[in-house]
């Protein structure tokens, strides 16, 4: 009789736990539902870590022939405007000379005479500005090598006289930058830039001279790292997948230990309006990148990814110069590089010359007036992708963890830094979307920051993302729920405090189980400022109590 009773008073337990669980259920869902208009909110799990975020992610390109770096021209002094702008976009490194320029480019010629014969030169900048510029903004120099030595161009993409610098003279700027930066821990080197688009160079043409330029620039500089730049002209990794994997096959084979990493240029084009395709470029740049990740997988060098050049190809009169699709672009594209672990994006943007409006709004800053035009002294001026690349550079962790969104059109990337979450959200919908980021079993700080790129509650014209500064505000916090609505075609990061700990666990054997709610069932009602089962702290243990203890259930983090 006595082993009935115990066997009935367990059933019963179990089927009075197993109904509070259901309702627990239950209630959850609908207010989920509730609060999402039915649509998924985005589920984190912080502890699950899935990848690292490259420490010298951020980067951008500067020509040699960029302006708007001199201290002083005619009277009017922005050199210290335009250095300050470049501080707070919190670059890790700077590409130097960025683009064809690098196949011109003499470093120790004598700035500010042209050099002879160069149409394009106008002003430029001298390597002892750009080192200067690194050691201000207190990041590392990347140099793209010129190597025209015996190979001179006649069809340069700049359409200048180039200069053939000689693998004597990479020996010499190795020197000269070892004394200027000594004891750095590593060095960064391009060899050279797109030589795919010589007629009179060849795959096996490069690899064996640029092995020559890797080799004598490690003789002075053992921790340089390379960056090996034959591509396939005008095609992407799935377009060409034969030639490429010919490519990175043969410098695997033949790049005598140099293989550091593999240059990628990536370009996008999208017209005006044609938003539709804007939600594709997310799909396109992970495709490309899938497949480039796959074969250098398969090398024995194991080379990382540089992103030396990316943007959305803007000229201001076909394709989208600053406009919504040009700005959600180059979000989804940060994005995707981050999931693929590219050790370095290099925005090709950098400071140019330009009346305002500009026509090439895909520059990070413009300075003032054209080199072929004279120059016109107005302030140096941000424009919109200067905004899109800081609010990603300035809000971001040290990792990536996991999270799920069901929301259409509506990306997300989670990252974290000691006790703080960075949760990017890129709405491609002309249209608020509600999306509530639930944390389990942590203790969120309120209210979470938010800091926002767009124009508002209202849907608006492709023409303008509102890119003209970064909006700060504040989300409300409700237990483990974040309140978050994202704005018309926006792109928003959300920062949450978050502590680690085991709320619910009053027996503290780490674990969430039946003695806890036992433990709370047994404190049930009006309590103490000391009641330990008032997980909620409003005096009282009730049904929220028991939900939140029901949502942290089982083994403690």
């Amino acid at each position: 009789m006595a082993s009935f009773k115990k066997t009935f008073l367990q059933r019963f337990a179990l089927f009075i736990i197993t109904g509070i669980i259901f309702i627990f259920l239950i209630g959850k869902i609908a207010v989920v539902y509730a609060q999402t208009d039915g649509q998924s909110a985005i589920s984190v799990n912080p502890e699950q870590v899935l990848l690292p975020i490259s420490p010298t992610f951020f980067g951008m390109n500067l020509y040699w022939s960029t302006h708007g770096m001199e201290s002083s021209y005619g009277g009017y002094d922005y050199a210290d405007e335009v250095v300050g702008l470049l501080g707070e976009l919190g670059l890790d490194t700077i590409r130097f000379p960025a683009g064809c320029s690098a196949d011109a480019y003499k470093w120790d010629h004598n700035f500010p005479s042209p050099p002879p014969g160069n149409e394009w030169f106008s002003y430029g900048l001298s390597i002892d500005q750009y080192l200067s510029l690194t050691q201000i903004l207190e990041n590392d120099p990347y140099y793209t090598i010129n190597m025209q030595e015996g190979h001179l161009n006649p069809d340069n993409c700049i359409n200048a006289v180039e200069y053939p610098g000689t693998i004597a003279e990479a020996r010499e700027l190795a020197a000269y930058i070892k004394d200027r930066l000594p004891n750095k821990p590593k060095y960064y080197w391009e060899l050279s830039n797109e030589p795919w688009g010589w007629p009179n160079w060849n795959l096996q043409d490069y690899v064996s001279r640029a092995r020559l330029y890797a080799q004598a620039i490690k003789e002075v500089l053992p921790n340089s790292r390379f960056t090996w730049s034959w591509a396939i002209k005008g095609t992407t990794p799935n377009e060409a997948l034969g030639e490429w994997q010919q490519m990175i096959d043969y410098l695997d084979q033949n790049s005598a230990g140099l293989f550091d990493t593999l240059q990628f240029h990536d370009y996008y084009g999208l017209f005006h309006f044609n938003v539709s395709e804007t939600p594709l470029v997310d799909s396109w740049a992970k495709q490309r990148l899938d497949i480039l990740q796959q074969l250098l997988a398969n090398t024995n060098s194991q080379p990382e990814i540089d992103v030396t050049e990316f943007n959305v190809w803007c000229d201001g009169q076909n394709y989208a110069c600053g406009t919504v699709s040009h700005l959600l672009a180059i979000a989804q594209i940060y994005r995707q590089y981050l999931l693929h672990q590219v050790s370095f994006a290099h925005l090709h943007g950098g400071i140019h010359e330009a009346t305002s409006p500009c026509e090439y709004c895909g520059a990070h800053i413009i300075s003032g007036g054209g080199p072929f035009w004279g120059r016109v002294n107005i302030p140096p001026e941000p424009q919109p992708i200067y905004f899109v690349q800081k609010l990603l550079a300035d809000h971001i962790g040290a990792e990536i963890v996991s999270a799920e969104s069901g929301v259409e059109k509506v990306d997300v990337l989670i990252s974290k830094d000691q006790q703080v979450l960075y949760i990017l959200v890129i709405n491609k919908n002309n249209a608020i979307k509600a999306l509530p980021i639930k944390i389990n079993r942590f203790q969120l700080s309120s209210p979470a920051r938010a800091f926002v790129i767009g124009k508002g509650s209202r849907p608006h014209s492709l023409l303008d993302l509102g890119a003209k500064n970064i909006r700060s505000g504040y989300v409300d916090v409700e237990d483990d729920l974040v309140k978050f609505y994202a704005e018309p075609y926006s792109v928003s990061v959300v920062e949450i405090d978050y502590q680690a700990g085991c709320l619910g666990d009053l027996n503290e054997d780490g674990v969430i189980g039946i003695g806890d709610l036992l433990g709370l069932l047994d404190q049930w009602g009006s309590c103490s400022s000391d009641c330990q089962a008032d997980l909620n702290e409003d005096g009282v243990v009730a049904i929220q109590d028991l939900l939140k203890l029901l949502d942290n259930w089982g083994g403690c983090i």
